[in-house]
């Protein structure tokens, strides 16, 4: 499901998101696999979504690219949507992609979609570090093997690094599926050649293809050809000397073709893609061959390059491998942290009894007044910690303006020329003439925290309005006697946010849990509401 989701993201054009962030928030969501699994995971990352339910006569109305419901006999199944011209391009979970004709299409259709917006926010708190990562590390790895074709001699010379280069990437796959992680074209690959979805696998990890205890073919293989090319690179191309390491992995070819085919009975398809490159490599050489010329120094550098990166390799392989133990623990940690249950725990344990509030003529209120969640937001302009707190209640008023209602109390100082006192003044003026300007003020406020630039943009109140002091006035009380000494602070309901074990940005894993667990009269208030309405699009 994850590698259709990554897909459909990417096709959708918003790039900064890495694969593993969505591995993870899929993996540790307690309904895996299911829509609200995505859905939510989306929502975590500030990705506009929309779940529903469509009629089939509205499937052309629909966007071009969208995640889609289809019955497959007695199962559903998700797959990726793409309409064309003529007919509906569909990429299944298994990454087979067929086009189908609408009619046919709609047979099959549930009438459940995901759509998602084809444009990444830029308020998205989305990182864009390993896609950062990804190219200077694809470029270091492109110049490295420009630089080794370049300085080849011959024609057969550079087929032989470009097999090498090959042979590189094979093995790094056999690696990966060695150590268990999973690779679409290691899938393609494997289904090529053998009808069981876990051949590769079952070859790869038997215990007949170990060396050792600790080397297994995806360790021989990776070391073999990246020494080579390193060898190649760093040292040159001796025809004679690569020309007799060729001939000696004839024999490794012998056995990997006897130990799939005589006594596991299993075919790899990486395992003789290997063989294919190492079969290559001697034909190349042999072509080239003109004569034996043995050179000591070149084998003495040789030996030299190749037991540096053996070394390398058996230094770095345990950090590897508690790599992917602490992605198994990290995995685990957001799956008991994202806990519905140990949330709404961890959310009671700190509640304010006899919470104090504010009359309705001194609120600066935004979102909906009746959402399921309400929030009350206690905040200082000069409080830098306040800054995360407020990109999480513009997010939460962005992706759920019908679900969340936000209070915001300012516990600024008493001094009327403190630059907080001016600015929450000045904000309370925005607000009487429109609620949007006080909002967009704020926002602005937050997102550059520079008092000239901001006073000079929106100006400073007016100290004749005598009212608003009193208004700040009102709203320091309500802190104080609600026992609110530090910003931010974070109400949901008369409940803290428990920062000591939550984020900001965990909340949005809990949307939904919180909306089930909204006071009685909320929900009657809401379903009063519903009920004036008879939308033809149901949201799941």
């Amino acid at each position: 499901m994850d590698e259709l989701v990554f897909r459909f993201l990417v096709q959708s054009k918003i790039t900064s998101l890495a694969k593993e962030d969505i591995h993870l928030q899929l993996l540790s969501h307690a309904d895996y696999p299911s829509i609200n699994a995505i859905t939510d995971t989306l929502d975590y990352f500030g990705i506009e979504n929309i779940a529903a339910n469509v009629p089939k006569d509205a499937l052309q109305q629909l966007p071009k690219l969208f995640l889609a419901l289809i019955e497959t006999g007695k199962n559903t199944e998700l797959v990726l949507v793409t309409q064309l011209q003529k007919g509906i391009r569909v990429r299944t979970l298994q990454n087979k992609k067929k086009i189908r004709s609408i009619e046919k299409f709609s047979s099959q259709w549930t009438g459940t979609i995901i759509a998602i917006e084809q444009e990444e926010k830029k308020g998205s708190f989305i990182t864009r570090q390993s896609s950062f990562k990804t190219i200077i590390t694809t470029s270091i790895l492109l110049s490295i093997i420009v630089m080794a074709l370049l300085f080849t001699t011959s024609i057969s010379h550079a087929v032989y690094t470009f097999l090498t280069v090959i042979g590189s990437v094979v093995s790094y796959l056999i690696y990966k599926e060695s150590t268990g992680v999973k690779d679409t074209v290691t899938s393609k690959v494997c289904a090529i050649v053998s009808l069981k979805v876990d051949s590769c696998s079952a070859v790869i990890t038997s215990k007949e293809g170990r060396i050792s205890k600790n080397v297994g073919l995806g360790d021989a293989s990776l070391l073999y050809f990246t020494s080579l090319f390193f060898v190649i690179t760093l040292v040159g191309v001796h025809t004679s000397t690569l020309f007799t390491i060729a001939i000696g992995s004839l024999f490794v070819v012998a056995y990997s073709l006897y130990l799939q085919g005589i006594q596991l009975k299993q075919w790899c398809g990486l395992c003789l893609l290997i063989s294919v490159v190492l079969i290559s490599q001697f034909v190349t050489l042999f072509i080239a061959f003109s004569n034996w010329d043995f050179s000591l120094l070149y084998v003495i550098k040789g030996l030299v390059v190749s037991m540096t990166l053996t070394l390398l390799w058996f230094y770095s392989k345990p950090l590897l491998q508690k790599n992917k133990e602490l992605l198994k623990t990290k995995k685990e940690y957001l799956s008991f942290k994202r806990n519905d249950a140990f949330f709404l725990n961890a959310l009671q344990q700190d509640s304010i009894e006899n919470l104090k509030h504010l009359p309705q003529e001194a609120q600066v209120y935004f979102g909906n007044r009746d959402a399921p969640i309400q929030i009350t937001a206690y905040t200082n302009p000069l409080c830098g910690y306040c800054v995360a707190a407020f990109e999480l209640y513009d997010r939460l008023l962005m992706q759920f303006p019908t679900d969340v209602g936000i209070q915001f109390i300012f516990n600024t100082s008493k001094d009327l020329e403190n630059p907080s006192t001016q600015i929450a003044k000045r904000v309370l003026e925005l607000y009487h003439k429109s609620v949007s300007d006080a909002f967009s003020a704020l926002k602005d406020w937050f997102a550059h925290r520079d008092v000239d630039r901001w006073i000079e943009k929106y100006g400073i109140p007016n100290s004749m309005l005598l009212m608003d002091d009193r208004i700040l006035e009102m709203h320091r009380d309500v802190a104080h006697q609600n026992d609110i000494r530090y910003t931010p602070e974070t109400l949901i309901g008369n409940q803290k946010f428990p920062n000591k074990y939550y984020t900001y940005e965990d909340l949005f894993l809990f949307v939904e849990t919180l909306k089930e667990n909204a006071p009685i009269e909320i929900k009657h208030q809401m379903n009063s509401n519903k009920n004036k309405k008879s939308p033809v699009v149901t949201r799941l």
